[in-house]
């Protein structure tokens, strides 16, 4: 072998053509990606505008919040196609979303939302989930949390209207609908 070089470039841009093209396959259908984050993005301002004219219904925003939830989860799904080491997490979180929407807001946001409910469990979900370098984690997640947070505020504001329901609600619609941005912006590119 006189001049190895030549062989170790072109293998090397073989390697790097073979890693991009199947990133680009696993990238999710823009169009798809599109559909989704306009039906999250459309039920979390139709609740925005509830809050901000104070006509609040409380059964119509659990409704949206369950498209929200659903719109979030296959985006999530998405996501996991291109990062797969959460998968364990986002399934935990998943498969507990009937027991979440039965949980106080307090007890969601501080275990579901901030993640301490898997403070200690990262062998059993695989991954440290607040290690930094896992945050982007955060945002295909926190938009499904988001939504769920908006649904126990909508129970609350039903049961007993205050101020502190209708500002939780904007405040976690806003920021559901920027995560889910951030995630969508993952999943689709090709």
């Amino acid at each position: 072998m006189k001049n190895s070089t030549p062989r170790l470039i072109f293998a090397a841009a073989i390697h790097s053509a073979l890693v991009a093209s199947a990133i680009s396959v696993l990238a999710a259908d823009p169009a798809e990606v599109a559909a989704h984050s306009k039906s999250y993005t459309a039920a979390a301002e139709s609740v925005l505008a509830m809050v901000n004219t104070k006509k609040v219904d409380a059964e119509a925003i659990v409704k949206k919040t369950d498209v929200m939830v659903a719109d979030a989860m296959w985006i999530a799904e998405e996501y996991l196609k291109l990062k797969p080491e959460a998968s364990k997490w986002f399934k935990a979180v998943f498969e507990n979303i009937p027991a979440i929407k039965k949980m106080g807001y307090e007890e969601i946001e501080k275990n579901w939302h901030d993640g301490h409910h898997f403070d200690g469990k990262e062998k059993e979900i695989g991954i440290n989930h607040q290690d930094e370098k896992n945050e982007h984690f955060r945002d295909p997640l926190d938009s499904v949390t988001h939504a769920l947070l908006i649904q126990r505020s909508a129970r609350d504001f039903g049961a007993k209207p205050d101020e502190e329901s209708l500002k939780r609600m904007k405040s976690d619609a806003a920021e559901g609908i920027e995560q889910l941005k951030k995630a969508a912006a993952v999943v689709s590119k090709k």
